[in-house]
């Protein structure tokens, strides 16, 4: 079973327990991939952190033709739980706008990183 790990910014030197556990994971005999929202502001990083770094997959631009292609990738298999979910991203929050906002933002990064650790064969996500 491989474990995919969502993290905001990865490497990070104020976030050591996250990359303890995820040396503890792989110590354990279990693979693991990387999905980072953001790209480190400081090139700082524990040494142990430097193999994970070089295999972090990053979200890209919104409208980046890997994450269009996710998006039509889920809209063409799995045409009404992509739609059910579009939907719940664009209409569902609305009594608090900020949080209607987050997920207006993050759906297109969330659509394509669920399309990566498929390619991945994660099996299962934390995040």
């Amino acid at each position: 079973m491989k474990v995919a790990y969502v993290l905001g910014v990865f490497p990070s030197v104020t976030e050591t327990f996250i990359l303890r556990e995820i040396r503890a994971v792989q110590k354990a005999g279990v693979p693991v991939c990387l999905f980072a929202l953001r790209r480190p502001r400081s090139s700082r990083m524990h040494p142990e952190a430097w193999p994970l770094a070089a295999t972090v997959c990053y979200r890209p631009w919104a409208l980046a033709f890997r994450v269009l292609a996710s998006h039509a990738y889920f809209l063409w298999r799995k045409p009404r739980v992509y739609l059910r979910l579009a939907a719940r991203c664009m209409f569902g929050g609305w009594a608090r706008p900020l949080d209607a906002l987050k997920l207006l933002r993050n759906f297109p990064a969330a659509v394509y990183l669920a399309r990566e650790a498929g390619h991945a064969h994660a099996r299962h996500v934390h995040a």
